[in-house]
């Protein structure tokens, strides 16, 4: 059972995409970038690898931050209600994504003058969660 939602078998398709928990932390992030947010992994690989070509390359790098961002956070709140039986809320898992996305951004320059920056891309696609 997933201890996250309680409504189903857990399995990573569930838990990273089907579960509500971690379907609204995606949503809130890929929506304004992917009307449909993908359903499995394998839809995930395929889209940010084969590079479409709606998708700026450095917005696809962002897009690949968030997404390792999300199933980090996702996997450590399973864990956490694995084996503490507590786990963050959706929208403090949000504001815990939004902040390593954040901070792992403010490292890379632009990689020219002309150039948005990847932190830049971030708060015009993706948006950062606000109260």
């Amino acid at each position: 059972q997933c201890v996250l939602c309680s409504a189903a078998s857990e399995s990573h398709d569930h838990l990273f995409f089907n579960c509500v928990y971690s379907a609204e932390i995606l949503s809130h992030f890929v929506g304004s970038v992917w009307p449909n947010p993908p359903s499995d992994m394998q839809t995930v690989v395929l889209s940010l690898t084969q590079n479409p070509s709606h998708l700026p390359p450095q917005l696809l790098s962002v897009i690949k931050l968030v997404f390792q961002a999300i199933i980090y956070l996702v996997w450590k709140e399973r864990n956490s209600g694995i084996f503490r039986g507590t786990s963050a809320s959706p929208v403090l898992t949000i504001r815990a994504v939004d902040r390593i996305t954040r901070d792992r951004l403010l490292s890379y320059p632009a990689p020219d003058i002309s150039s948005p920056s990847l932190l830049q891309l971030y708060f015009q696609h993706l948006g950062s969660f606000s109260e």
